[in-house]
């Protein structure tokens, strides 16, 4: 199965967070994946070329509209193959829309990841709504972290009810799991250094205090 992954960018950020744990994981389970920035890409992406994905750009300018954006967005599509886009954020849909006119594809995905969309080119609300609505008809599915984000789009007629899907973000509760393990041991060993066993005691560590010096 091949995956093409569509995002407005690839920063710091919960919704690339997302994108990039998804595509990870797929890749894991032997689907091909790429993800296709529209900007630059300002992280991830020597993680997730470590993970086998390869990450292209559009090199697109914030704030720029460039109808090469679209052209360049369906060689990659044509050229990839692929059988299922997943786009994320506001602009990635849109833009993966309206290529899908050029470059059709067996399945589009869009993924909202914010109950308000709006930014330079979506000043409010209603605009937002307007652009998913007249799109609408390009896409599978629409999916939404959020109930009420969903919620809003069902009212504003912005997305059609059966399209529709509520899927919460994931967490990679091993991950945080380690993550919190080496904090914990972390704190233990400076306080061990400073001679703080009162520390140690209200941080729960105090009887584990021979294993943590061997």
């Amino acid at each position: 199965m091949r995956l093409l992954k569509v995002t407005t960018g690839l920063a710091q950020g919960g919704a690339e967070n997302q994108l990039v744990q998804l595509a990870i994981r797929l890749r894991q389970r032997g689907w091909e994946v790429v993800v296709v920035s529209m900007l630059p890409p300002a992280a991830y992406a020597d993680v997730l070329k470590e993970a086998g994905v390869y990450v292209h750009s559009l090199n697109m300018v914030r704030g720029c509209p460039d109808p090469r954006g679209v052209s360049k967005l369906a060689g990659i599509i044509r050229h990839f193959g692929s059988h299922v886009i997943h786009s994320h954020m506001v602009h990635a849909n849109l833009l993966a829309r309206i290529t899908r006119l050029l470059a059709p594809v067996p399945v589009l995905i869009s993924t909202v990841h914010s109950t308000l969309e709006i930014g330079r080119f979506f000043k409010n609300e209603a605009s937002t709504h307007l652009a998913y609505r007249l799109t609408d008809r390009l896409a599978d599915a629409t999916t939404f972290v959020s109930q009420n984000s969903m919620r809003r789009f069902l009212q504003r007629k912005a997305v059609r009810p059966e399209k529709a899907t509520y899927i919460p973000n994931g967490v990679d509760t091993q991950r945080l799991l380690l993550e919190w393990l080496q904090d914990r041991l972390n704190a233990a060993s400076w306080l061990l250094r400073r001679g703080n066993s009162s520390g140690l005691q209200w941080a729960g560590w105090r009887k584990r205090r021979t294993t943590l010096l061997s």
